[in-house]
């Protein structure tokens, strides 16, 4: 199938695995890191920018009032202070929000926002999340701004938040950094019961760490309080409606804004869509077919390109499984006694090659990978790796972040992965099913209780104001959840993407892109469902 040649790597409710998301040309400019999936703790340092946080967890009113945004110059993150090209000068600023809506004077979390103002006579705001549960917003922004066409940066302010403890909002992990000497990784794809209930052990331990870190904190990551963070932002920015551009586990935040709030909804674009409600189980056993089909994809666009992996798609396939069971037998040591990386084994590998696969840029490293791992060098495993770290679908991988772990817990039913289910997933992906079973297996570990979103249907006037874009095959948010999605947004349209990879909107194809602009910026009718085919 043909490809776009951006890079991509966004997930969106995975548990080891991946399924949030962000937009990949934001990841080429971001220069981004990830690390492999079985690393469950790490030591985090906050990178200091331009503005500086005033902290959080201080008495705030009982009803947040519209605040002014002390914007200043320059943005939140690294990629801001790089310099990259952008339309526009960014300004970043602070939002004060209650850590609980419920109780306001309990505390408050300060959280970053990034600006970049419209270029012509402003039509609207348009608010743009990534994806994750837990990966920046405002370090991405200006690559996106970057890569959208003028007629929606001249038409539009373009705006980021980087959601509660995430980013330049703070952090919160579920390990102390003083204890990386004594922390154990733990196996992402376990072999046998034995395994599985010494990752279940670790996990619950980890799980109460997170909890004791940030009591107050932790009970309120969950998508409905992203929501009310949001209409707190539109209130503080003076507008009136908002239109939002999501990615992945995006667009179950706005679907969640939508479902609270229909009347501050001018327009949405929710691309690699996930459906909000699902059990773990079940979301894992959808993406384990549709992230197998996305290998097969990847291994015959390898073999027509005379990739050293073999000839054809079940060559370039046997090649990956049976590194996986090389890594099984005999993990690659990694030089460096990181007691959190110290070897490749087959759930690292394995891990890196499924978020590889949001990305045609990515997944085409993977040949000189294997090639290294067969010889015993670790390296440029090592350096795909952490060009992944921090992405969505790492982040989602990691659970020392504590609001990937936090967020996708809240948001799901709190459901046991029966043996049968497990077995299924299995079944339905040779290749992932043991880590995407594994996934499932994740919340049992947390220690607050489930807060479900509701899985309601939107009104017909919400539907004619959305617009879904999802890829053919996508192995973090499939085919199917965009069509399930649609079911419970009536009227809406679909915009189907005949590539494989991980979202689309603005990343270069001429049709995805025509589309989305005329929407958002045009979009008086009820958007047409149609297919984009590569240019």
């Amino acid at each position: 199938m043909p490809q776009t040649g951006t890079p991509s790597a966004q997930p969106a409710y995975p548990v080891l695995a991946t399924i949030g998301g962000r937009s990949r040309v934001a990841d080429q400019e971001r220069g981004m890191k990830l690390r492999s999936s079985v690393v469950l703790a790490l030591a985090v340092t906050l990178v200091m920018t331009a503005c500086t946080s005033p902290g959080s967890d201080s008495a705030t009113p009982t009803t947040p009032p519209a605040q002014a945004l002390g914007w200043r110059g320059g943005g939140h993150g690294e990629a801001f202070q790089a310099g990259a090209a952008v339309k526009g000068a960014p300004e970043c600023a602070y939002l004060t929000v209650p850590t609980d809506y419920a109780h306001p004077t309990a505390g408050h979390q300060s959280l970053a926002v990034t600006r970049v103002q419209a270029g012509g006579r402003r039509q609207g705001v348009l608010f743009v999340n990534p994806g994750g549960p837990g990966a920046p917003a405002t370090s991405m922004l200006k690559a996106l701004v970057g890569a959208m066409p003028s007629e929606v940066t001249d038409a539009f302010d373009i705006v980021a938040m980087d959601p509660r403890a995430v980013g330049e909002s703070g952090y919160l992990s579920c390990t102390d950094p003083q204890a990386r000497s004594r922390t154990t990784p733990l196996d992402a794809t376990p072999e046998d019961p034995t395994e599985l209930a010494t990752l279940k052990d670790g996990l619950t331990r980890l799980g109460a760490s997170c909890a004791q870190r940030q009591p107050s904190l932790v009970a309120h990551l969950g998508t409905a309080d992203f929501a009310r963070d949001l209409d707190t932002l539109r209130s503080a920015l003076g507008v009136e409606r908002l239109d939002l551009l999501t990615y992945s586990y995006g667009t179950v935040l706005a679907y969640e804004y939508a479902r609270l709030f229909p009347g501050r909804l001018h327009r949405m674009v929710l691309d690699g869509a996930v459906v909000p409600g699902r059990t773990p189980a079940v979301r894992a056993l959808a993406k384990a077919s549709t992230s197998e089909d996305t290998l097969y994809q990847f291994a015959t666009a390898c073999a027509d390109e005379k990739c050293s992996l073999g000839s054809t798609a079940d060559a370039v396939i046997g090649a990956v499984r049976a590194m996986q069971r090389t890594l099984e037998r005999a993990p690659v040591t990694i030089p460096g006694h990181d007691p959190l990386r110290p070897a490749v084994d087959a759930g690292a590998f394995t891990a890196v090659v499924f978020s590889a696969l949001y990305s045609p840029d990515l997944a085409f490293e993977l040949p000189a990978v294997m090639h290294a791992l067969g010889k015993g060098d670790p390296a440029p495993f090592v350096a795909l790796s952490d060009k992944l770290e921090n992405s969505p679908g790492h982040v989602a991988n990691s659970v020392v972040n504590g609001v990937f772990w936090g967020t996708s817990c809240l948001d799901e039913p709190r459901t046991e992965i029966t043996p049968g289910a497990r077995a299924a997933i299995d079944d339905a992906s040779e290749t992932f099913g043991v880590l995407l079973a594994t996934s499932a297996e994740l919340c049992g570990s947390w220690p607050v209780p489930a807060q479900p979103l509701v899985g309601t249907t939107l009104s017909a006037d919400v539907g004619a104001r959305t617009l879904i874009v999802s890829n053919a095959s996508d192995p973090a948010t499939p085919r199917s959840e965009a069509i399930a999605l649609r079911a419970r947004i009536p009227g809406s349209a679909l915009l189907e993407v005949d590539i494989w990879g991980h979202t689309a909107t603005f990343e270069g194809l001429s049709c995805v892109d025509a589309a989305v602009t005329t929407f958002l910026v045009r979009g008086d009718s009820r958007p047409a469902s149609r297919t984009c085919s590569p240019d």
